[in-house]
């Protein structure tokens, strides 16, 4: 039963948060890796186009395109669309974030990287 325990904050809308930090993080490591390893940009690109791909879907929850969705408690796309941006929103700082440490890294770090090497040599 403990491992099923595991999967029980994907159940909770209270817990949207924590599964949206947990999809910044991976987004975050995904980016990091692919901003220094791909060659191509569409490559480092995949994990915003994945973001946007979660917001049109958001849109089309929210519109209430996939059915009517009403019941006890009201409008559930709408409630459904609201925890949806929450994790989506969470999550695309991940993606900035490995733009940015791409970014800084490539700008600064290593540049001052390589001029400490050039002075220890010369």
């Amino acid at each position: 039963m403990a491992i099923f325990s595991i999967f029980d904050i994907f159940s909770e809308p209270s817990n949207s948060w924590i599964v949206g930090c947990i999809f910044a993080v991976v987004l975050f490591v995904v980016q990091s890796v692919l901003c220094f390893k791909a060659e191509k940009k569409l490559f480092r690109r995949l994990p915003a186009y994945l973001i946007m791909v979660m917001m049109v879907f958001v849109a089309i929850v929210a519109s209430g395109l996939l059915g009517k969705g009403t019941g006890p408690i009201g409008n559930v796309h709408i409630i459904l669309a609201t925890i949806l941006l929450i994790v989506v929103g969470i999550a695309s700082i991940g993606v900035i974030g490995g733009w940015i440490y791409y970014y800084v890294y490539k700008n600064f770090l290593h540049k001052l990287k390589i001029e400490i090497i050039t002075t220890l040599l010369s």
